[in-house]
């Protein structure tokens, strides 16, 4: 005996308006291309957002970098003007000096300073101290006085070019 689904004539093919039918061809007309445009204008804005999100996190973390390079060049200039002061302990004529660093350096100058009238100042100096670190670069300068064998800083600020 036959099962009665696979009787002849059972079934017939069916077509969907504007799809596939069921022997796998594919559509036809106006809306044939309208799917792949749609899946490709979908990629493109994924990509496009991907795209995006790469290009916001590598400039943060470049900024990120840029900053620390900053206060590294701002501690370097700070270490440069405490070198001097041990350097101007050791030689009170001491003018100036280059330190080299891993991936910087640091120039330091000091001059001692003059009153109005020309006359020294009795162990006040100016000490200047420029740090490069990659693309930073920090100024400091100092006005110091030797007062009961210890530096007092008059004056502090680091300057901004």
């Amino acid at each position: 005996m036959e099962h009665p689904c696979l009787s002849p004539g059972r079934f017939r093919r069916v077509r969907f308006p504007g799809g596939a039918n069921l022997s796998g061809g594919v559509r036809s007309g106006a809306d044939g291309g309208f799917a792949t445009l749609l899946v490709l204008v979908l990629l493109t804005a994924l990509f496009l957002y991907g795209a995006e999100g790469y290009v916001r996190a590598n400039a943060q973390n470049r900024m990120a970098h840029r900053e620390a390079q900053s206060r590294q060049a701002v501690y370097a200039a700070e270490g440069g003007i405490e070198w001097a002061k041990d350097e101007l302990l050791l030689n009170p004529d001491w003018k100036a000096g280059r330190l080299s660093l891993d991936g910087g350096e640091v120039i330091v100058a000091a001059e001692l300073s003059s009153d109005s009238k020309g006359g020294s100042q009795g162990g006040v100096y100016q000490v200047t101290s420029t740090a490069r670190v990659g693309w930073a670069e920090r100024k400091i300068s100092v006005v110091l006085k030797r007062s009961s064998g210890r530096w007092l800083v008059l004056c502090y600020r680091e300057i901004h070019q």
